[in-house]
This record gives structure tokens, sequence and C-alpha cells, in this order.
């Protein structure tokens, strides 16, 4: 089953399953349903595995998926890999906070 990663309170949460507050919890395809607008971090600049800071182009895409939420769900789609998130920027690498309609996917 693929992990699914949602925002939860500035930080990532790894699921096995996806849940809305007080519902069932979703397949991953339902999921899906729930966020049609994708988006991918490599786009930004967000590459795994080749050793250079990958926060600022995670940020832009966040920045790019807030404002694509105001329309509905949104993907941010990470490449298998690791991310090296070096970079602060007011004590955190990645700002999920107050953030809605967004859910991080990454293998």
């Amino acid at each position: 089953m693929k992990n699914i990663y949602y925002i939860a309170l500035a930080s990532i949460i790894v699921a096995g399953s996806f849940q809305v507050a007080n519902s069932a919890p979703l397949t991953y395809d339902d999921a899906l349903k729930l966020y049609p607008q994708t988006i991918s971090a490599k786009d930004f600049g967000a590459i795994p595995d080749d050793g250079k800071d990958d926060a600022e182009p995670l940020r832009k895409a966040i920045a790019e998926a807030e404002k694509l939420s105001e329309k509905g769900g949104v993907r941010i789609v990470l490449e298998p890999g690791r991310y090296d998130l070096l970079s602060e920027i007011n004590g955190s690498a990645l700002p999920f906070v107050n953030m809605k309609n967004i859910m991080v996917d990454g293998a």
C-alpha cells in the first residue's frame, strides 16, 4: 500500500490510510479524488538524492499549492528518494502551518 503524507499542525504525518476528521478511512484512490490538482516538487527544483538543499524548492512548491488550494484539493508529488532540508526560515525548513486542501504524496 502506498504511504500518504498529510499535513497536520506543522508536521508531516506518515499514515497507511487517509482519514478526514470524523469519517471512515479513505483509500488512496478516494484521497486522489479529494486532491485532483497535482504539482510535482521536481518542477520547482526539489531533486531527491542529489545532496543539495531541497528546502527552498519545496517551499516554492508549497506556496504554489497554497494558491491552487483555494480552488480545491492539491497534491504535491515527491519522487522517491531522500530530500535534504538544510535551511530554515523562522525556525522551520517547511511552512506547514494553517494549510488546507493540500496532500504531500511520496513513494
